[in-house]
């Protein structure tokens, strides 16, 4: 990629934008907002990184709401809801695109816990009170409503408990 001078015409930074933006596309898939963002740490100008901006967008290679759908698939088994908004609020999705994208259910954030509670105890159950309010921390931190958590928890403790007796 060839660098800016600051002699270039209009014209040249426009075209210019457009490579740098199709070269940081290529690499992974990017917000408009973090797209603008590295074109602005790259040196152009407002009006070149528009005219970027509304080429890629013209040919769907960003597109904010796909990204915030894809984002949530492959995020949604091991963060809540509310943790996933957050992230995609940092990475500049406006949060009515969020909204819109948010069709996670209660019932997938309930089974999101449960195998979470599997996968970090290892289908052991809590040896005391504090072992249990550590793994109520975790996922609430992971971005679960505590609602969900608890009934989760309550769910997973009473199916290792059975699991334990038939062993």
């Amino acid at each position: 990629m060839s660098r800016l001078t600051g002699n270039e015409t209009t014209e040249e930074l426009e075209k210019k934008a457009k490579q740098q933006a199709m070269v940081l596309l290529q690499r992974m898939d990017r917000t408009e907002a973090e797209l603008r963002q590295k074109l602005k740490e790259k040196g152009y100008p407002i009006q070149a990184e528009d005219c970027a901006v509304n080429y890629v967008k013209a040919y769907h290679y960003i597109d904010d709401e796909r990204y915030a759908r894809h984002y949530i698939e492959r995020n949604q088994k091991k963060k809540g809801r509310r943790l996933i908004q957050i992230e995609l609020e940092k990475k500049g999705i406006d949060p009515l695109i969020i909204n819109k994208c948010m069709d996670i259910t209660e019932d997938t954030e309930w089974n999101a816990v449960v195998e979470l509670l599997e996968k970090k105890t290892k289908g052991r159950l809590p040896q005391n009170e504090k072992e249990e309010q550590r793994l109520y921390a975790y996922c609430i931190r992971r971005g679960f409503p505590f609602g969900v958590v608890k009934s989760a928890m309550q769910h997973w403790n009473e199916t290792v408990e059975i699991r334990q007796e038939n062993v």
